[in-house]
């Protein structure tokens, strides 16, 4: 471009802010289009360059701060005071007040939004910091609670039956389609959360095996085996269940939720004279039958130390 028409161009740039500035524009012009245009544009691009939800622009904060402070100051007052003297000049002309006063309050609302705009290009510069949800944040405390390993096709889960096991066993097994036996070793949990793995290990037609010590809701996980052993030094314990909780749970009844689980041993082969004395322990007690009387019952098929097929 040539420098004379590049100078040209500059000029004329100027002449329009000033005669903005000095009112000479004309009312509406300088209202609707100096004024709320221009100013619904400037929003719009802040809408449209705001950080993605877990981002922010605190690397370049300075810079955003000056554009904002230009736009949301400087400018801003060249664009009211413009308008203001463009008013005057109207309503000298045409002595129409109404448009006038209009556009006052139309300016009273612009200037609020735009201090909202700027509070909100100051809050695009702080540095955002993720906070997990609470949910995650609860789910990863409680799978650290437990430990689900895999080696040699077996798999070996340790520790209190959570809620969310079932998923997370569901999702090793995904990742390891070997697998054939699981070991459990736990001192119960919840029992709907075992009732879900004794399912899982039925669907699968996956072996089940204690090595150690399976109470609770953990020998309800135990019964969904397709072939169930424990190792001689192995215990299986069984209580009444109960609502651990302060307060009252109205839709959990223990004796309905034992009866399901009777059924569930039940149908596992679990023998009628077991099946009687299953729930006879007090809930702060524990029965723990001997080997010979677990395998006498059903309710185990073999007695191994050896994990291998």
């Amino acid at each position: 471009m040539p420098y004379g028409q590049a100078c040209g161009q500059a000029e004329e740039r100027m002449r329009y802010v000033l005669d903005h500035w000095r009112g000479k524009q004309g009312f509406a012009w300088s209202f609707w289009v100096n004024l709320v245009a221009l100013r619904a544009a400037l929003f719009l691009a802040q809408e449209l360059l705001a950080p993605a939800e877990d981002a922010d622009y605190h690397r370049i904060a300075i810079p955003v701060l000056i554009l904002s402070f230009f736009v949301n100051g400087p400018l801003l007052v060249w664009q009211i005071v413009g308008v203001l003297r463009a008013g005057e000049i109207h309503l000298a002309d045409t002595g129409s007040q109404a448009q006038v006063w209009g556009a006052q309050a139309s300016m009273v609302f612009l200037i609020f939004l735009s201090l909202g705009y700027a509070l909100q290009s100051w809050q695009f510069t702080r540095e955002r910091v993720i906070r997990e949800s609470y949910f995650i944040t609860f789910e990863r405390e409680r799978r650290s609670r437990y430990s689900v390993e895999v080696g040699d096709g077996v798999l070996h889960f340790a520790g209190p039956i959570e809620l969310g096991a079932t998923a997370r066993v569901r999702e090793v097994l995904a990742d390891h389609p070997d697998v054939w036996r699981v070991i459990l070793e736990s001192d119960g949990g919840n029992i709907y959360e075992g009732r879900g793995l004794a399912q899982l290990f039925g669907e699968r037609r996956l072996a089940t095996h204690v090595e150690g010590r399976c109470s609770s809701a953990c020998t309800i996980a135990f019964s969904g085996g397709a072939a169930r052993s424990i190792a001689p030094g192995g215990r299986l314990g069984f209580h009444q269940y109960r609502v651990d909780a302060g307060y009252e749970v109205v839709i959990a009844n223990p004796a309905d939720e034992q009866a399901r689980d009777l059924e569930r041993f039940r149908k596992a082969g679990f023998s009628e004279a077991f099946l009687a004395r299953v729930f006879a322990s007090r809930p702060g007690e524990m029965w723990f039958p001997e080997v010979d009387e677990l395998v006498a019952a059903g309710v185990v098929q073999a007695v191994t130390k050896d994990a291998s097929r």
